[in-house]
């Protein structure tokens, strides 16, 4: 097993800093290698949740998703594909790449649209003024909106535009089209 550094130890290192790697044997320790690294490149932008706008499509065959499309197949209904640009054609592979096995997957479902109103309550004069009109209550508290699903497994390939997560519960969203899609990274 090779060393490894997490995420957030890479992106604290400063941009020159000292290294070695030592073994401990039966004589002794013994430092292997030893020297100073030159940390470069552009350090991937911390994620933890994004939301991103996809087509959610339930079909009955397993394809590959169209540039903003998510495709949640009948057959299949363990497996997501989600395209890598979203259907604004932001590439949003950097963020879905990054999503791992405990990650969660939420389909927002929009929040319906506001009554049409109507005309006033009747309010005659005799009654006092404290009565509470149906108008006047408010609505129930719904539950979380929308459908979350929890990754089990990532499918990817470097040739595939898309991204497939393996997820559970395997259930399809009851809404579709342009919906709101949030990555949590677990």
């Amino acid at each position: 097993m090779y060393p490894s550094l997490t995420e957030g130890q890479v992106a604290s290192l400063p941009a020159k800093c000292w290294w070695s790697l030592s073994v401990t044997e039966s004589g002794g320790l013994t430092t292997l290698v030893q020297g100073d690294v030159l940390v470069t490149g552009t350090p991937l932008p911390v994620f933890t949740t994004i939301t991103a706008p996809y087509n959610y499509l339930k079909q009955a065959t397993l394809g590959t998703p169209a540039s903003g499309e998510a495709l949640h197949c009948t057959n299949a209904p363990d497996l997501l594909r989600v395209s890598m640009f979203d259907n604004n054609g932001v590439d949003q592979s950097v963020y879905l790449s990054r999503v791992e096995a405990g990650s969660t997957i939420t389909l927002l479902t929009p929040p319906p649209p506001p009554p049409t109103p109507g005309p006033p309550d009747p309010l005659p004069e005799a009654l006092p003024h404290t009565m509470v009109l149906p108008r006047d209550t408010p609505p129930p508290t719904p539950g979380p909106p929308g459908t979350t699903w929890t990754v089990v497994s990532v499918d990817r390939s470097d040739t595939l535009n898309y991204f497939g997560y393996v997820i559970t519960p395997a259930t399809q969203s009851p809404e579709t089209g342009i919906q709101s899609f949030v990555f949590s990274r677990g």
